[in-house]
Order: C-alpha cells, then structure tokens, then sequence
C-alpha cells in the first residue's frame, strides 16, 4: 500500500512542476473588503494559530497550476518573520464550513517555512514548493497551520491582515488561536470573514495530449521508447522528460514525428515521462526491464 501510494504521490509531483512556456501566467485576487483581523488568516497574538478557508470556483474563474498565494497586510509594528508556518490546498464540493476539529485529510502541503511580515501594508506572499493543479470545477480550500512562534503583543503590535465579510449563515471559514499547540483535538470556530487573498497561476488553459493523438510504446521497455504521433495536424516539436522515482529529471530531449527515444543508459525499474505539445501535455509511466 506504501508503495502504490508513493508511485501516485510521484506521479502529481510530475504534473505539479508542469508550467508549459506558451501558456499564459496569470493572476486572480479574491476579496476587496478593508475590515481588519489580528486573529486570521495568520496570527502573532498567540503562540499558535489555524485558518481554514473555502474560495468558490466562481470567485476564482480558471484552471491551472497554482504557484505562489498571498494574504493582504494591513499594519502592525512587528515585522518578523512569520516563523513555522504550513500552508495545504485541497479541492472540495463543500460551500461552507462547520466548526469542527483541526485535520489535514485530503489535503497537499504546498508551502512549508517563513511567512513574509516586513514593514507597511500589501501582500505578503509565498511561492509553492509544489504547484497546486485547480480543476476550476470543484471548490478551493486552504488551510494555515502556524506552528510555535513567541507570541507578539495585540493590536497595532501583532500585524492585521484584511478580509471580507461573508453572509451570515454561509461561513466559509473557520479559525483557532491559542497558546496550546494545535493537535487532532483542537476546535476550529466557524466565521464569517474570508481572507483577501491573491493567487497567482503559474499556466492556465493546458490540456491533455489524448491516447489517440500521441502513442508511447512499448510498456514495459528495454532499449527504446518509441513517441508516434497519430495525427500530423500536430506536427512540430515534442518536449520528452524522464524522471526516475525520486522526481529527478534524468532525460530530456526535443522529438519530432515518430521518434525514439534511446533507454539503453539507464538502471531497470520504473521511470515516468512528461510530453509537451504546442499547448497539451501527457504524463505516464514507463517500466524498464
């Protein structure tokens, strides 16, 4: 069971770090409210916080890699670095949340580390450590562990983060804010104050290379990899890279119609591949044997 979910968590790794060239970044800013919070999405206040957020598909308006996210900071006379803080996306169908316990089910840790907290209002963002794919079909949600940090003095020392008033009834959101570490038991409080956030869309608009359009053969293989195109209106370039089952790129070349690729240097076992076409992309795996 280990292994199988290690080979899928390697196979979305492969997808994540895709941002094709051509495709257009772009960037989505969610809330325009001026209200203030001490408390969420991050708070200095207290030596531990949580924030739990869902943005609807409607507010965001695209698909594509997710790549870097920031909240809006308002004020605050502390300015350091915002210490241990987890950042975790996930797709949902839920259009609101319920006070509930803390959990990370379900969820992908895109980001990892320091928060930026310098001097003066605007966004304070992060960049991924891995891209997060949004189908634009399903909900956002996004969760914010800030691990152990001295607390800060509250308001104007703590920083204060903007947000916008949801409609009672529909909470969207949910907190906590504490000096006891946040574990599987700690309660989070449903709210009605949705984070202005910004995201930022590394590629938008990519598709699928489709079974019928590009052929990869044989599988398992031994010396070659064989890429035939089964439809010359896409004839051009195709960008091939293989990793082995660490997500290491270990080959990458640009292949024209009906091309081979030559396996024969590498070590048996499993290897996945990425195909880059015009503006389409396919992954697979391939085992050598």
């Amino acid at each position: 069971m280990v292994k199988k979910n290690y080979t899928k968590i390697i196979i979305t790794f492969l997808l994540l770090l895709l941002n094709y060239p051509g495709a257009e970044a772009q960037q989505v800013t969610i809330g325009t409210g001026t209200t203030l919070s001490v408390f969420s999405p991050i708070c200095r206040s207290r030596d531990y916080s949580v924030y739990e957020i869902i943005y609807l598909n409607t507010e965001i308006g695209m698909s594509g890699n997710i790549t870097d996210l920031a909240f809006y900071r308002s004020d605050g006379t502390d300015v350091d670095p915002i210490e241990n803080v987890s950042l975790f996306m996930k797709h949902t169908t839920d259009a609101q949340l319920t006070s509930g316990n803390y959990s990370e089910n379900g969820y992908q840790l895109v980001y990892q580390g320091v928060w930026p907290n310098d001097v003066g209002d605007g966004w304070r963002e992060v960049s991924f450590s891995s891209p997060f794919v949004y189908d634009s079909t399903n909900n956002l949600q996004v969760l914010v562990l800030k691990g152990f940090q001295t607390a800060a003095a509250n308001t104007p020392v703590a920083p204060r983060w903007t947000y916008t008033s949801n409609s009672t009834g529909s909470n969207r959101a949910r907190r906590y804010y504490n000096n006891t570490a946040v574990d599987s038991t700690t309660m989070l409080t449903t709210i009605n104050f949705n984070a202005n956030v910004r995201l930022n869309f590394g590629s938008v608009g990519l598709t699928e290379i489709t079974n019928e359009k590009v052929i990869v053969f044989p599988n398992p293989a031994q010396d070659k990899l064989f890429v035939n195109v089964g439809n010359n209106a896409l004839a051009g370039v195709i960008e091939f890279s293989l990793y082995d089952h660490l997500g290491r790129m270990v080959h990458s070349e640009d292949l024209r119609i009906n091309s081979s690729v030559e396996l024969g240097n590498y070590s048996r076992g499993i290897y996945f591949y990425t195909l880059r076409m015009n503006n389409e992309l396919r992954s697979g795996k391939v085992i050598l044997h």
